[in-house]
């Protein structure tokens, strides 16, 4: 069966690579500057320049995302607003989103956006929606949508409202203005970065079971207790808070970064399955050093240090930094 699965499946990668090939083939001839990538369920063109064409030409193939983001310009019309189901914006756009209604769109991504009416993305059923340093004031027009993934890095807004339909799965709230997050469904919730916001609590993330991964760095965060029920494989606390790690003990983490933190006590680590380890070492005693170097962890680093540095090359490096007691 396993063989049969694996032949089913080669088959179909071959499959949507001919269908790829035939695509590239095909804009080359109609004189488009562009690109094609293999998406879940279809296929997705980047526009190097802006067509000249109207897409219709290429409806007979699965077109589900165009991403105009290196184009000045661009004129919606080309696009075949029924099959597109996912935008990528020029950055900076200007673009009243109400000219997006002809579409049904599960992804949008719309970097530092300048644009008056947010509300009018309202109408679409995004699961994706990412509006990176956008104008955006607030983000009551996601309400009622299905959202699998938020990206509002950089946006000054400072409230979460209830999300009603949504089961986001990964946040981004880094550099927000938010204080405190409160009615917020964690159930799905893998990924969250909330560093550089005025953040000073995570205790909405003690129902988050299926949390992975946490950025807190720069907040002022100092209990990481609501994590200790979670299974979570990814931790970056620099210039947090914290000041004890020890209810992170035995829980699955394998990337853990402390870099310039001045821990009470770092014994916990041992309990840890630590594959990559970040840290100061001159903020380590002789006593830690050793405690360390018998974790055998296979990547450490401190904070100039190459992520890929083996623990080997950090002892060399910074054994002459440590503070000896």
């Amino acid at each position: 069966y396993g063989a049969e699965k694996s032949t089913y499946h080669s088959e179909l990668v071959k499959i949507f690579h001919d269908i790829q090939k035939s695509c590239d083939q095909r804009l080359k001839e109609m004189g488009f500057r562009a690109e094609s990538y293999l998406l879940p369920g279809g296929i997705g063109i980047k526009f190097k320049k802006h067509p000249i064409h109207n897409l219709h030409e290429l409806q007979t193939l699965p077109i589900i995302e165009c991403d105009l983001s290196e184009l000045e310009n661009f004129d919606l019309n080309c696009l075949n607003q029924e099959k597109i189901s996912s935008l990528i914006l020029p950055p900076k756009t200007k673009l009243p989103f109400s000219e997006l209604n002809s579409f049904n769109l599960r992804r949008l991504r719309a970097a530092k956006a300048i644009s008056s009416d947010f509300g009018s993305l309202s109408k679409h059923p995004l699961e994706i929606l990412e509006l990176p340093d956008s104008s955006a004031e607030n983000i009551r027009f996601c309400e009622n949508m299905p959202l699998r993934k938020l990206d509002l890095s950089g946006v000054q807004i400072s409230h979460i409202p209830l999300l009603r339909k949504a089961q986001i799965t990964n946040l981004n709230l880094f550099k927000t203005s938010i204080e405190e997050i409160d009615d917020f469904n964690c159930g799905s919730l893998e990924e969250i970065v909330l560093s550089a916001s005025p953040i000073k609590s995570i205790t909405f993330l003690s129902d988050a079971k299926k949390l992975l991964k946490v950025e807190i760095r720069a907040t002022s965060v100092s209990d990481l207790s609501p994590l200790e029920n979670t299974l979570i494989k990814e931790l970056h606390l620099p210039g947090s808070l914290v000041k004890s790690i020890d209810c992170l003990a035995y829980l699955p983490i394998e990337t853990l970064n402390i870099i310039g933190l001045e821990l009470e006590d770092i014994n916990c680590l041992s309990t840890l399955p630590l594959k990559s380890l970040s840290l100061s070492p001159e903020l380590l005693k002789s006593d830690e050093y050793e405690f360390i170097a018998n974790l055998k962890i296979p990547f450490l680093r401190g904070p100039a240090d190459s992520p890929e540095q083996t623990a080997e090359e950090f002892f060399q490096k910074h054994i002459n930094s440590v503070a000896m007691e």
